[in-house]
This record gives structure tokens, sequence and C-alpha cells, in this order.
């Protein structure tokens, strides 16, 4: 999703500066134990890493609860709803990630100034 920034998904909540970097927008926690969840996000890498300027990327605030909610209601435009809740069901998680499954995201809180 491209904007005047250049590219940050996170345009218009709080400042952005500095490079354009790749975001892995999922908590990388669970792939970190798992083989297969890391060859699921690395085989589908373009829709897990997206644009993100280096002072929402370096500064952990697109690692938010609230920021990943935004970055996924941005791919839902992109991709629909269907894919990314495909997307994200399909992740080969061992144990329950609820609040990384495309509801559980989606309840998350919204960003506030």
């Amino acid at each position: 999703m491209t904007n005047e920034v250049g590219g940050c998904y996170l345009s218009g909540y709080g400042n952005c500066c500095g490079a354009i970097q790749q975001h892995h927008w999922m908590s990388k926690a669970p792939y970190r134990k798992s083989k297969p969840v890391r060859a699921y996000v690395k085989k589908h890498e373009k829709f897990f890493t997206v644009d993100m300027c280096m002072a929402h990327n370096v500064g952990r605030i697109a690692d938010t609860k609230w920021a990943r909610k935004v970055i996924l209601e941005k791919l839902e435009v992109e991709h629909g709803e269907a894919k990314c809740r495909a997307m994200l069901d399909g992740v080969p998680y061992k144990g329950t990630y609820h609040d990384l499954s495309f509801d559980g995201i989606m309840a998350g809180p919204d960003w506030e100034e």
C-alpha cells in the first residue's frame, strides 16, 4: 500500500521518518520454535512482510497489537477478507495463538493519539 511517505503501512499513525524497511508484521515467537511455521511464512513472505518506515519499525511501534490491527485492515483492503483469513488460518501453529488469528487481531485495541 503506497502513500505520501513512500510506503509505510503506519503512515498517519504517529510520525513517519527514516528509510522504508521490510517489516514482518506477525509475532516471531511462534515461528522461532517451529520449522513448519517458518516455512509457511517464508513461502507467503509477500503477505507477511510490509513496508514500514524506520521510526515505526526500529522503535517497535509496528509490533504493538493496534499496529498489527491497522496493518491487517490495510491488507484486507488490498487482498480481501477471505484471503487474509485463509492466510492467517493456514499458519501451522503448535498450540493456540488466537491473538494471531484474523478475529483475534481485529478484536485488538484501536490506535489512540
